[in-house]
């Protein structure tokens, strides 16, 4: 899927009553009103929940929103979210999002990607004005992934890796006051 950062967390909204600012970061993701530490996060079956924000450790938000550890879409098998939770979920009334991690089978299979995104098909930035030039915009994300046998019906391996080069400038020139001195 293309999907904004490769953030899983960005399909959550799409499942009723659950709620995510623009942008993502910290403490964005409600579930039917309740908040945003009463969801319940479970990879493979064991739980994915910060102690003290109570948020997703994997995909965490980093200070603009950008997760700051990454679980590549490429590594999901299976995202499921269910809504009202039974007690076998434990604790939370929020959303419980599940998600099951690949492994690898007895055939080899894998994936490649590369997105590309720059300011030379990008409008003009409203907080750029025409006088000062385009603010840099450069965005590479890439990755790939490989699964296979190491020994058939047996032991498999699923290796991933996602990269991300940015550069993103500021949009705008900061003036500051210049004194001088007469010297007389």
């Amino acid at each position: 899927l293309p999907l904004q950062g490769r953030d899983f967390q960005n399909l959550l909204p799409l499942h009723p009553g659950v709620q995510r600012d623009p942008g993502g970061g910290f403490h964005t993701l409600t579930s039917n009103g309740n908040r945003p530490d009463d969801n319940n996060f479970i990879i493979d079956g064991a739980t994915d929940n910060d102690a003290y924000y109570g948020e997703t450790v994997v995909n965490d938000a980093g200070i603009s929103g950008t997760p700051a550890s990454t679980l590549p879409l490429d590594a999901i098998q299976e995202f499921n979210t269910e809504e009202q939770p039974q007690a076998d979920f434990g604790a939370k009334p929020g959303v419980v999002v599940n998600i099951g991690i690949k492994s690898g089978t007895d055939t080899i299979h894998g994936t490649a990607y590369y997105f590309g995104r720059n300011d030379a098909l990008d409008a003009r930035n409203y907080f750029n004005p025409s006088p000062q030039p385009i603010s840099d915009l450069i965005l590479h994300q890439f990755g790939a992934s490989i699964g296979g046998p190491i020994k058939k019906e047996k032991w498999f391996h699923f290796f991933n890796y996602e990269g991300l080069r940015d550069k993103v400038a500021n949009p705008f020139d900061v003036d500051s006051p210049v004194t001088s001195s007469l010297v007389g």
